[in-house]
């Protein structure tokens, strides 16, 4: 009887023994196997800064409305999920930084009449993980430009929902394109490579590649029917392909300025800098040589920011803009042209002192745009092509591009300049 009674009790305390054994292997394992975990899916903010290049931008966030961005307003910062809202004369831009705000991930433009959600905008928690940071946008309407600078370490994983698509995947440095309606979207990858997913296809497109998804249909593509002219218009391989051309100065005792790339926060940008009285100019140019006739569309977006300037508006004639970027080419004709646009950001256009257009410039004659004083700015020409046959002097072949700057002192930035042709 009483061995019996030993018996059980032995196998009971191994019982309690072999389970406290295993609870405190579980642990050993699980505790780890979740601290890891935690590490890596743990996530915070990305900041998001908005700016009104034109007009005023509707925010609305899940508690309704909040006060618009108007032009000209410091930018703003993006938190949670909003929706970010365009009318016919409003044209916003987004700058996606990391947490710390010492790096650009992206930067997009929101065009006129659009409608963009923010869905996510995360970055992981502890520098130990191995995730990637992740935007996510639902384009339900408009158009959207979105580039993606290189750079190293953490990369920045995009997902881009539309009507017609069930996903854009974007996990490449470039710039993209989306315009989306009620119908159709399209999407066009100016340069590096876009996953496009629809009624369970996917399609992948690349540099110079583009597609069109109709309402519950497969992507259509690639098709190659857009080209992108420029070689390094973001300036990531510093002035290759360009010619950086001498500074000219007005008064000989007067210093010149510098024409460089700098790193801003991991992104390449050109900068014309220079300190001083009377007139200087500085320019960079890249030959083109390219037969336009039979095209399409001829379109220039160019994103840049006047950081100092000291002449108003554009000068006396209106030719020393701190920015002009020119498009120098041959007409059907066989006339040698100039068409440019020129940016400025301090002072009031008034005839016969500070006039809004080049006085001294031969046809055809483009208005001077003003943009705020040391904020980014991203502007697009619309069709060059159509709107210089509306003028009788269209491209037939064009020779190069130039990004001038001129004045006083004046520091302009350039953050990128991209040509596109469509056949």
């Amino acid at each position: 009887m009483t061995r019996q009674r030993n018996g059980g009790r032995e196998r009971l305390a191994w019982a309690f023994l072999l389970f406290g054994f295993a609870l405190w292997l579980s642990l050993v394992v699980a505790v780890p196997v979740s601290a890891s975990r935690i590490l890596q899916k743990a996530r915070r903010p990305l900041l998001l800064l908005i700016q009104a290049n034109e007009g005023t931008i509707g925010l609305e966030d899940r508690d309704g409305r909040r006060p618009a961005v108007l032009a000209g307003d410091p930018p703003q910062e993006i938190e949670g999920a909003v929706n970010i809202l365009t009318n016919t004369t409003d044209t916003a831009l987004i700058n996606v930084h990391t947490p710390d705000e010492e790096q650009i991930l992206a930067r997009f433009e929101v065009y006129e009449n659009t409608s963009l959600e923010v869905l996510e905008a995360a970055a992981p928690r502890f520098s130990v993980s191995t995730e990637a940071h992740e935007l996510g946008l639902n384009l339900k309407a408009g158009r959207l430009r979105l580039s993606v600078p290189p750079r190293e370490g953490r990369p920045l994983v995009v997902r881009l929902l539309t009507p017609q698509v069930s996903e854009v995947l974007l996990r490449e440095p470039g710039q993209y394109v989306l315009e989306a309606n009620n119908t159709q979207t399209w999407v066009t990858v100016q340069e590096g490579q876009a996953l496009v997913q629809a009624a369970g296809k996917g399609l992948y497109l690349n540099s110079g590649e583009g597609s069109v998804v109709n309402l519950d249909s497969q992507p259509i593509g690639p098709l190659d029917n857009q080209r992108e002219l420029l070689t390094n218009g973001d300036f990531n391989d510093e002035l290759a392909g360009w010619d950086r051309l001498a500074w000219t100065i007005e008064r000989a005792n007067q210093a010149s300025g510098e024409t460089r790339v700098l790193d801003e926060r991991g992104e390449k940008v050109l900068n014309f800098d220079r300190v001083g009285e009377g007139a200087a100019r500085a320019e960079v140019q890249q030959p083109l040589n390219q037969d336009v006739s039979g095209f399409q569309s001829l379109e220039l977006v160019v994103t840049m920011q006047v950081v100092n300037q000291t002449l108003p508006v554009c000068g006396e004639v209106g030719s020393e803009c701190p920015l002009f970027v020119a498009l120098n080419y041959e007409d059907v004709y066989g006339a040698n042209r100039t068409w440019q646009q020129g940016f400025y950001a301090v002072g009031t256009a008034t005839p016969n002192f500070t006039p809004g257009v080049c006085t001294t410039c031969g046809h055809p004659v483009t208005g001077h745009v003003q943009v705020p004083l040391n904020q980014l700015r991203s502007w697009e020409s619309g069709n060059l092509m159509a709107q210089l046959t509306q003028e009788n002097v269209p491209p037939r072949r064009l020779k190069s591009i130039s990004l001038i700057a001129q004045g006083h002192t004046f520091e302009t930035q350039v953050l990128d300049v991209s040509l596109t042709v469509r056949e």
